[in-house]
Order: C-alpha cells, then structure tokens, then sequence
C-alpha cells in the first residue's frame, strides 16, 4: 500500500509518542513500587528532561492529523489529555521529587498521571489501529457463519 509522505510522518510521531508515553510510564510505576526516593527522583528528572523532545512529537504527531482531516480522530482527545493533565503532572511531580516531598500530593498526582497515561496510551493505540497500524486483519479472528 503506497501511502503518503505526511501519513508516514504522522504514522511515525504517533508510535514514537506512544512508546515514549510507555517509557514514561513504565518507568514510573517501577521506580514506585521497586526502588527508592532517590530512583524516583532520577526517574522524575529524566522525564522533565525528555518533554524537551516529547512535546515537540506530539505537536507534529496534532499537526500531521489536522492536515490529513482523518475521520473520527481521538488526537484532539489525547492532546487534552497530554497538555491539561500529564504534562502538569509530570513536571509538578519531578519539583515534588528533586524537593523530597513524598506524601500524600506526590502520590496522588503520581496516580492521576499513571491513570491519564494510560488512558493515551489506549487512545494511541485505537488511532493507530484506525490508521491501519495495528493487527492485520489476517491475524484478527472473526466469526464464520
């Protein structure tokens, strides 16, 4: 299938974003529930470090969705959900780390953004199916009749 060279770039910010918001993620819950303070503050501080170059996939991730005009697009969903509440959270929680206040705040933004992420995460991985990305339908199990 010959596709486009903005659908490329679009197909490519979309599954980079989805595998750094999987990073982001994963790394988070295992520096929480495995290792220490100090883990979750190199944790913290790594991902403050890396929106630097996040943000900037994402906006070309939203603005290769805009010009395709691509029908029933969850991007307008996951840009809310990224810009009003993972990236507040991700940098009020390094300043709650590299500040060592870990109590009832820092756990409950930690639980919002772990929620949040998730749910991008989902979202991503819905558009990139509906993109034609996922599963080929070779390997989706239907019903016969």
């Amino acid at each position: 299938m010959n596709r486009s060279p903005l659908f490329k770039i679009h197909a490519a910010a979309c599954i980079a974003g989805f595998l750094f918001i999987a990073a982001f993620w994963s790394s988070s819950l295992i520096s929480e529930l495995f290792f220490g303070h100090a883990q979750v503050q190199a944790v913290k501080q790594a991902i403050a470090y890396a929106l630097i170059v996040f943000v900037p996939i994402m906006a070309v991730g939203g603005i290769s969705n805009k010009k395709l005009a691509l029908p029933r697009s969850l991007m307008p969903k996951i840009a809310l959900n990224g810009a009003l509440v993972l990236l507040p959270c991700a940098l009020l929680l390094n300043d709650l780390a590299q500040s060592n206040q870990f109590g009832a705040l820092f756990y409950g933004i930690q639980t919002l953004e772990l929620t949040a992420g998730a749910a991008n995460l989902a979202m991503i991985s819905l558009h990139l199916r509906r993109l034609g990305l996922g599963c080929p339908k070779r390997c989706v199990k239907t019903k016969t009749a």
